[in-house]
């Protein structure tokens, strides 16, 4: 698919039209429709023909990230919209939201664009409530997709390749898997790909594919495979009364960690304001599986028999009661030490200062956890809500805000690595 009139238009009336070049809010050189890169230089001056031909030009790579991340079926008018998002946000955002991870599990498009898109206002910053608004009103202009068929009769079946994230099983049915007869499902192993997939529908939390080679028509649960896109394998829907904990995997998808458990730091106790580095240490103990931890409040109340939360000595003694010694705390991490301990599926807990411009961070000090990174960006899981890098404070505090965030590296690196590379602070876990 590819950009209607109609999402241009909108794209063109929220990004300002500037014949000459200019320095934006964010200290970069830009022209036209938000056109930024090496192509623009001081004193640039270009016509209304150019800037869309350069508006055009920059959308081709969200038109493709649109195309490769959304799995479902789209209207003209939902793609246009996810278009315009990503060119706001960013494809990264798009690729991390839960916006895409809900859509990809077959919800329903429109109430998804309504109740997600309204999200992304920057703490409720007029213009971006003003995009966002058009966005969703794009989003549902072109029908919905449910239940495997779509009204509006404008969305074709989508071609993707598919990675097994976990042990599953191709279906006949979009049903839990003991609902079917033997002769109704067939197992997949962990790490089998099929590639150019068409995705015919969605049914009952299920996609409906049609595998290539003749392979037939089946029918997946998403959480368990991935698209190129990353995120985390889920549980498949079970009957009444089943109790069976859900599927973990510990495994690196390119650049990220997949199948991190996020834990809110303001649900732990009284005094969870003061839990950030504590939760940041849980989500990483959990992920490696250190003590059979399912929360963070578990662990909290091991630390707090050994002193102050806050402090470095009552960690080391609450792993060891957990029997676990491979901890090591740094001041001074790198971006190279860091990306490679998350290439060896470690999650890194790191210290910032999370007060303040990006330009002139301050703060005591606020523990995150890094599970991955983009070429412009890391993936952290945030204890206490999504963080307003640019001007300092939160955006969202809200319980679970925090969870697969994107922090720009422009934005966020000043706030980990005060003295410049090479003096971030934080544990690592071998």
């Amino acid at each position: 698919m590819q950009i209607s009139p109609k999402g241009l238009a909108l794209i063109k009336g929220f990004e300002g039209l500037e014949l000459t070049a200019y320095i934006c809010p964010a200290g970069v050189l830009t022209v036209g429709y938000g056109s930024t890169g090496p192509h623009v230089h001081e004193g640039m001056a270009i016509t209304e023909a150019e800037a869309e031909a350069l508006l055009l030009k920059d959308l081709v790579r969200f038109e493709k990230a649109v195309n490769r991340q959304v799995l479902v079926p789209m209207t003209q008018g939902a793609y246009d919209a996810l278009v315009s998002f990503a060119f706001n946000c960013g494809e990264g955002a798009l690729a991390e939201s839960t916006l895409l991870r809900r859509l990809n599990t077959g919800e329903d498009p429109n109430t998804v664009a309504k109740t997600e898109l309204p999200r992304w206002t920057n703490g409720g910053l007029e213009g971006l409530v003003r995009r966002r608004n058009a966005e969703v009103k794009l989003f549902c202009s072109g029908g919905s997709t449910t239940g495997g068929t779509t009204s509006g009769g404008d969305a074709a079946p989508k071609t993707i390749d598919l990675h097994c994230m976990v042990p599953t099983l191709l279906k006949k049915r979009p049903v839990a898997s003991a609902e079917l007869a033997d002769n109704e499902k067939t197992p997949v192993e962990l790490g089998k790909t099929y590639k150019s997939c068409k995705v015919l529908g969605t049914e009952n939390a299920h996609h409906h594919i049609e595998l290539p080679g003749g392979a037939g028509q089946w029918w997946i649960y998403p959480p368990h495979w991935d698209n190129g896109t990353g995120g985390p394998p889920g549980q498949e829907p079970t009957g009444p009364g089943d109790t069976k904990a859900p599927l973990r995997v510990e495994k690196v998808h390119g650049n990220r960690l997949v199948g991190f458990k996020h834990q809110d730091q303001k649900d732990n106790a009284s005094d969870g304001w003061r839990e950030c580095q504590s939760s940041s240490i849980a989500m990483c103990l959990m992920w490696l599986g250190i003590g059979n931890l399912t929360n963070d409040q578990q662990y909290v109340a091991l630390v707090e028999k050994h002193g102050d939360t806050t402090e470095r000595e009552p960690h080391f003694a609450a792993m060891k009661d957990l029997g676990y010694s491979g901890a090591t705390w740094h001041t001074g991490l790198s971006i190279a030490e860091i990306k490679a301990e998350i290439l060896k599926a470690k999650p890194v807990a790191v210290g910032s200062l999370h007060h303040g411009p990006a330009s002139a961070p301050t703060g005591g000090g606020h523990f995150v956890v890094i599970t991955g990174f983009t070429d412009s960006a890391w993936l952290v899981q945030d204890p206490y809500g999504s963080q307003d890098l640019v001007n300092g404070g939160f955006a969202d505090d809200c319980m679970g805000a925090g969870k697969d965030q994107l922090y720009s590296f422009k934005n966020f690196n000043p706030r980990i690595f005060v003295e410049g590379d090479g003096t971030c602070w934080g544990w690592t876990f071998s």
